[in-house]
């Protein structure tokens, strides 16, 4: 099968790779550098859904920065964790108890289905069990482009191969 390039790149690209490298990789630099173009990207809202808040990503130094730089540009800042927090991740608590992101906890189960985020109408989940089931992904309302990406983001999650067999597999 001939691969389609998104006619959307960039963020669309990042949420993909930060996905790919951080839990099939391991490559926390790369994550990082996504990550960061994420945040820069952001002009409204940003979200980030994933599993227990590592201090190897939400720690580093360029990804602390970047939140620290959207809230001073007045974007809410959202994280929906998993139930702990790196003890050793004192700058993403440091944000919060300053009132620049604001923390919630999920009790997603690793090995259920799905986790749903509904936001404006758009409908974001991610499939998969174990550690395809807590990878963080990050989306900003201003780079949705009419839901276009939450659509195809939602399509290519229910695409079991994409964490499976770390191959991205687009229909």
């Amino acid at each position: 099968m001939k691969e389609r390039k998104p006619q959307h790149t960039g963020l669309w690209e990042s949420i993909l790779k930060a996905l790919y490298n951080v839990r099939i990789n391991s490559d926390i630099d790369t994550a990082i550098e996504y990550s960061t173009e994420l945040f820069q990207n952001a002009n409204s809202t940003i979200w980030i859904v994933g599993g227990n808040l590592n201090n190897d990503l939400w720690g580093a130094p360029e990804v602390i920065n970047e939140l620290e730089e959207a809230s001073n540009r007045n974007i809410e800042i959202r994280i929906i964790h998993g139930p702990s927090i790196d003890p050793n991740n004192l700058e993403i608590t440091r944000l919060h108890e300053e009132g620049r992101i604001e923390l919630q906890s999920h009790s997603i189960n690793p090995s259920s289905k799905f986790i749903v985020v509904d936001k404006s109408h758009v409908r974001l989940e991610e499939v998969g069990t174990g550690s395809a089931q807590r990878s963080a992904f990050v989306v900003t309302e201003s780079a949705m482009l009419g839901n276009r990406l939450a659509k195809d983001f939602t399509k290519l999650w229910q695409t079991p191969k994409l964490m499976a067999e770390g191959t991205i597999v687009r229909n």
